[in-house]
């Protein structure tokens, strides 16, 4: 199996073409999957939930949690 992947923009026209390796057989069987973005994925939302964290207390608890298991280690000499 080869899978190849590309991530495009979408055209004005709305079309998008598929240039086919020379190695793939004439007739051969191919499935073509389309993932699309929604506006939850966006940039801006993502940096937005990114800037809610800091007011989650579980959040922030796992932070405490984590800082609590790595503090010996950050403390060892790094020579």
């Amino acid at each position: 199996m080869i899978t190849l992947k590309r991530n495009i923009k979408i055209p004005s026209d709305r079309i998008v073409k598929l240039k086919i390796p020379e190695t793939v057989p004439i007739n051969e069987r191919v499935e073509v999957i389309m993932n699309f973005n929604s506006k939850k994925n966006s940039y801006k939302s993502r940096i937005k939930a990114l800037d809610d964290m800091k007011c989650d207390k579980i959040f922030l608890e796992d932070i405490k949690h984590i800082a609590e298991d790595f503090k010996h280690i950050d403390s060892e000499g790094w020579d």
